[in-house]
């Protein structure tokens, strides 16, 4: 498994100049986020707070779409490989309707992984930005269909680093 590199949320990834070449695939990207995941449980556990799912899996897949716009012609290999399922549906259904947007705006074949009922939410799910109504309705009316098709209501601007 590939260690991750500390990436400065809202910042640009700068591994490239540093030689670093392994791009996340979306199997690798779920592994990393189910270590993220236990890390903050272990951090939850000794400060006595939830930190399940916030910024940590969001700059993972903030990296992974830097990884893949950046793939060139091995873009379809960075999607192909079905990911283990993280025990979040709302974060299984992010990174299904995630590779699914991608791979539709790229002109490849969209794997079929992202069609497996596990990979669908059953409750709406909006993102990270929780109690922000306004938000809410951005992400119903603009957020990416792939996206809402799998239950996830989340602007797309929230996958690139500015």
């Amino acid at each position: 498994m590939r260690k991750t590199h500390e990436i400065v949320p809202g910042g640009r990834d700068l591994r490239h100049l540093a030689g670093y070449s392994v791009p996340l695939t979306a199997s690798s990207l779920v592994l990393e986020i189910i270590n993220d995941i236990e890390l903050n449980r272990a951090l939850a556990q000794s400060e006595s707070q939830d930190r399940v799912g916030g910024d940590g899996v969001l700059r993972l897949i903030r990296q992974f779409v830097m990884d893949f716009e950046r793939a060139g012609n091995r873009k379809a290999d960075l999607l192909t490989q079905r990911p283990r399922l993280t025990g979040f549906r709302h974060i299984d259904a992010m990174v299904a309707g995630l590779v699914e947007h991608l791979a539709f705006h790229s002109g490849l074949k969209v794997p079929a992984w992202t069609r497996e009922v596990e990979r669908y939410t059953k409750l709406p799910w909006f993102g990270f930005q929780l109690g922000y109504e306004l938000v809410h309705v951005h992400a119903m009316l603009r957020g990416p269909i792939s996206l809402r098709n799998h239950g996830i209501f989340i602007d797309s601007s929230s996958f690139v680093n500015i």
